[in-house]
């Protein structure tokens, strides 16, 4: 049972990992993208931004509501099976 509460830790921090990585990676692509506004204008460009912008959606929904919902529900599985081996 300790190798589950190790292996649900692992994921509880990978998983918080993986959403921060998500968030910075982005907002650091939005940036970029920006960036080239000036001098990139021809039809890739505007592909370019159709896709990101079709991108946008879902991964602004997952981290602004699910990412958190996400996180506190590993937590809460780790709470209470420490919990059940501990005696809390």
């Amino acid at each position: 049972m300790d190798e589950q509460l190790e292996a649900l830790r692992q994921f509880d921090s990978e998983l918080r990992a993986f959403n921060e990585e998500l968030r910075h990676a982005f907002a650091d692509l939005e940036a970029r993208q920006e960036a080239t506004l000036p001098t990139w204008d021809d039809s890739v460009r505007r592909m370019v931004e159709t896709r990101i912008e079709d991108a946008r959606g879902p991964i602004e929904g997952y981290l602004q509501r699910e990412a958190e919902t996400f996180e506190r529900f590993v937590a809460e599985r780790i709470r209470r099976l420490e919990g059940y081996l501990h005696g809390r």
